[in-house]
């Protein structure tokens, strides 16, 4: 044991003083009788001695007073696992405080502090060495820390750096600096440039002790890549190899912190890359402003997004043959169906390429100009789309019969008719998509037919190009990749002449499906140079950016390394912004090699500080001593039955006040509220008390009713009996529950509505959509979990809910029953009207109702709903009150939407 402050002991020498204080006691009093005269005759002068206090209390006063200068001189017992000793010479402490620090950043704080304070404590000094550069890009120095301040006032303000480390820079100081026998180097577990260097310059004539972290979560991973797909887009990511595998959850966000989506994924082990897929609707995609890795901090744990990841600019050639005319143009359909799409641009070829596009669409068009095609050519392979259309002009040109770049296939001169007065072949209708095409799942009308086509030259690897065909096998759509970019040739006109595509809702979803496999828009143009908007610090949060943050041109962007002037974060001009994110300039993840000798997180004893247990004892002593001395004087003694009466009636008083408190009776019988089924996700669980608070809200403001806050409960172990309504969002992962299925049996039984929610449409699922032309959301494999959420329930029969069914009307008069989503039906479970009053026990559906209704603290809504319409926010609310005013009021409603015929029957028995 050792003592932070020694100089405190020197009062110990003032024990025998109070020694010689303490022995004096006061005589206990005498009772006596006091006549006055009797006392005259008895006055003299004697010697007055005090009495002596017992030994024993005189040593208990001692051993307080010197357990409060023990306290006060900051007794600890230090670790012994860093074995510092006590040395002139310093310690160098060296700390890794890149980008990959930030998870363990904590941790790295914990163990420094804790070598910091052993060291205090054996008055060794101590230096410290941050190997990344600070915000201004000063040079690394060593500096000493204080002996004489807390480690946590020292290293509370230090905080990792959103690039990496310098390893040649610290290396250059240490080998300049004073030699050090003892090194603890705080890693952050990845190799970096120049390793080798500064892992020979600690380790020479060095006792280096290496703390290192810990497999698991707390390992950096980077957010590397973004990439659009069919129906979404992949996060790719890399991190280091783990031993076992791990589960990772992925989170997209609007820059407001609303929360768009989360994926979940099983990392195998052994796994150093991963991509994870988001299926989402454009419409939703072009809202995320950046994908963050849930429980994860730090730069690399996050990707922001910008215009090349969602802002689409189409652009039409327009010549004397592509008009805008009403129902006959060929831009005019094309028109219809892009415009929502994207912004739309017209004019020539020169003209459009000279703006920055993603999509090139060309209608019935020829490129004779060698000029032309090849500006055309060079556009596509950096990345762009050109959707072309066949018609008269097309099929009619020699131009296309030949292999080109510009032309998926080459064709064959002239046009196919199908029924017409002149062949016997009848109009063709439209083949079920292949797989790998992007229109694949794109319900097909029957009433969709070919009248005219333009056919391919036949060979023997035309299906790889092709994405759509006819009933026959001839194509419809063809596609080849040209580089970055795409050339799409649908076979067929834009108009209504060669078929009925253009007039169907197919041809809007098959543009929007290439649409969404495009590449954004690139908003810069060459040399312009983009300021610092916003950065990400260590902590992967954005902020403001520093003074020393530097501008700089796009394509310097591009080329810059991640620093103190180029930090990673959003870049702009005019209302340009461009994301440069950590992951996407740093090489691939490796684990470092241990060298020294190694200490892992968390092994590290703690130090245990006795202070403050010294100072307790020294005042419980204290209080005991007062106690004795009220007894030795007698006044204990005098006033202990009144004591102990005072004492039981204040005992009897709280226990009669404590056995009038309703403890025993659970807050929900005391105040109605609503509730929900706890599930194994904690985001899920966040959501729907949100939602259920924001109904809730919701209904005291419009209704007299007045809901508490909701309660989450688990219906095996808790008492269901309390709650109206029940909501239970199905998870993928639930499993069996035989004692909540018999909880809930008897809930459903006693006149509760059970509320089930998935959340979003299982693609697995045999049930089609109310809408189909809404996004639905995507809860996959929650069709299964349905299946067993509800085995061993006693459900009746489901029926489709309309807007004829009570539940429809027992406040508002709702035609339909939108969540977070309004595409997928309701279904309610057949009522008996002898039974529960006529009112329903289950509800199922999947339209997401808790992120509909949840909100803020500030009533903002947490989640946006698809599609962000603010009539359908309301139409959710309102149903969420028509499903409390059911389950509370019964069939009131129904009695008196039929009172007229009430009354009149009434008067006939009378």
């Amino acid at each position: 044991m050792i003592f932070l402050s020694p100089y405190l002991l020197f009062a110990l020498l003032l024990l025998p003083l109070i020694w010689f204080f303490l022995r004096a006691t006061p005589p206990r009093p005498k009772a006596q009788s006091f006549p006055p005269i009797r006392l005259l005759h008895q006055l003299q002068t004697k010697v007055q001695e005090s009495v002596h206090a017992p030994w024993w209390l005189i040593l208990m006063r001692l051993l307080a007073v010197a357990l409060l200068i023990f306290g006060l001189a900051r007794p600890v017992f230090p670790s012994k696992d860093l074995s510092i000793q006590h040395s002139k010479e310093p310690i160098l402490l060296i700390i890794d405080n890149g980008w990959a620090s930030a998870p363990q950043w904590q941790h790295f704080l914990n163990n420094a502090s804790q070598i910091l304070t052993q060291a205090q404590q054996k008055n060794t000094p101590v230096h410290l060495l941050l190997t990344a550069h600070d915000e201004q890009n000063n040079a690394l120095i060593i500096k000493p820390l204080s002996a004489n301040t807390s480690s946590s006032v020292q290293f509370n303000p230090l905080h990792p750096m959103p690039w990496s480390v310098d390893h040649q820079k610290a290396a250059d100081l240490i080998q300049n600096a004073s030699h050090y026998k003892t090194i603890y180097y705080l890693t952050d577990g990845i190799e970096h440039p120049q390793d080798q260097l500064f892992q020979k310059i600690i380790t020479k004539n060095s006792n280096l002790y290496e703390i290192r972290p810990q497999e698991g979560n707390l390992s950096p991973i980077l957010l590397t890549k973004n990439t659009q797909t069919q129906n979404g887009f992949k996060q790719s990511i890399t991190l280091l190899s783990q031993a076992l595998p791990q589960e990772m959850t992925m989170q997209a966000f609007t820059q407001q912190g609303e929360l768009i989506t989360t994926i979940k994924k099983i990392i195998p082990a052994h796994t150093t890359k991963a991509d994870i897929e988001f299926t989402l609707p454009l419409e939703a995609r072009n809202k995320i402003d950046y994908i963050q890795i849930a429980n994860h901090t730090g730069a690399g744990s996050i990707y922001l997004l910008d215009e090349r990841d969602r802002k689409h600019i189409i652009g039409f050639i327009s010549s004397s043959n592509n008009t805008n005319t009403p129902f006959t143009g060929s831009l005019y359909y094309l028109k219809k169906a892009l415009e929502p799409l994207g912004e739309i641009k017209e004019g020539s070829v020169h003209e459009l390429l000279t703006q920055p596009l993603s999509v090139l669409v060309a209608p019935d068009t020829v490129f004779s100009d060698p000029k032309t095609e090849k500006e055309l050519q060079q556009w596509v392979e950096k990345g762009g789309m050109l959707i072309r259309f066949s018609g008269d002009i097309l099929a009619g040109s020699a131009l296309n019969q030949q292999e080109t770049l510009l032309i998926p296939l080459p064709m064959l001169q002239g046009a196919r008719e199908l029924g017409g007065a002149m062949t016997w072949e009848k109009p063709q209708k439209i083949a079920p998509f292949p797989k790998e095409s992007p229109f694949n799942g794109l319900n097909i009308p029957k009433d969709v037919t070919i009248s005219k086509q333009v056919l391919v030259k036949p060979a023997l690897d035309n299906d790889q190009y092709v994405w759509a065909k006819l009933e026959d096998g001839t194509p419809l759509v063809t596609h080849r990749s040209t580089g970055k970019g795409q050339v799409i040739l649908f076979h067929t006109n834009s108009t209504p002449d060669w078929s009925s595509l253009p007039l169907s809702s197919l041809f809007e979803d098959m543009l929007n499906r290439l649409i969404q496999i495009s590449f954004g828009v690139q908003s810069t143009q060459a040399g312009e140079i983009l300021n610092p908007i916003l950065m990400l610090n260590g902590n992967g949060s954005l902020q403001a950016p520093t003074p020393y943050a530097k501008a700089l041109s796009f394509e310097a962007l591009q080329k810059a390394t991640i620093s103190p002037e180029h930090p990673p974060g959003l870049y702009g001009n005019n209302g340009t912004t461009v994301a440069f994110n950590l992951g996407e300039h740093i090489p691939d993840l490796k684990a470092s090699a241990p060298i020294g000798k190694v200490i892992n997180l968390g092994t590290v004893s703690l130090s245990y500080t006795l202070g403050s247990l010294f100072i307790v004892l020294s005042i419980a002593l204290f209080l005991l001593d007062v106690l004795v001395s009220l007894f030795l004087r007698g006044y204990l003694r005098k006033t202990t039955a009144a004591s102990s009466m005072t004492i039981i009636a204040l005992c009897c008083l709280s226990f009669h006040g404590f056995a009038q408190t309703p403890s025993s009776v659970p807050d929900a019988a005391l105040h109605t509220r609503l509730a929900y089924i706890h599930t194994s996700d904690p985001t899920i669980n966040a959501a729907s008390k949100q939602g259920l608070e924001g109904l809730s809200k919701f209904i005291n403001e419009r209704t007299s009713l007045q809901l508490a806050s909701p309660q989450e409960v688990d219906p095996s172990k808790d008492n269901l009996a309390f709650y109206p309504i029940l909501y239970w969002p199905i998870t993928a992962d639930i499993q069996p529950n035989p004692q909540r299925n018999d909880a809930l049996n008897d809930y459903i039984a006693h006149g509760g509505l059970l509320v089930l929610d998935t959340q979003g449409h299982d693609s697995n699922s045999s049930i089609e959509p109310s809408h189909a032309d809404q996004f639905a959301g995507e809860a996959s494999g929650t069709s299964q979990a349905l299946k067993i959420a509800t085995e061993g329930l006693k459900i009746p029969a489901l029926s489709r809910l309309s807007d004829k069914d009570l539940l429809s009307r027992t406040f508002y008069i709702l035609h339909e029953f939108p969540g977070r989503y309004n595409a997928m039906p309701v279904w309610i479970a057949q009522s008996n009207p002898l039974v529960n009053d006529g009112v329903s026990s289950v509800i199922v559906g999947e339209n997401d109702w808790a992120h509909a209704w949840a909100v803020n603290p500030d009533a903002s809504h947490t989640y946006p709903i698809f599609p962000n319409t603010e009539e359908q926010r309301n139409l959710s609310f309102r149903f969420g009150l028509n499903l409390v005013m059911y389950a509370l009021t019964g069939s009131y409603k129904a009695d008196q939407v039929h009172v007229s015929a009430l009354l009149k029957q009434l008067g006939k028995q009378q």
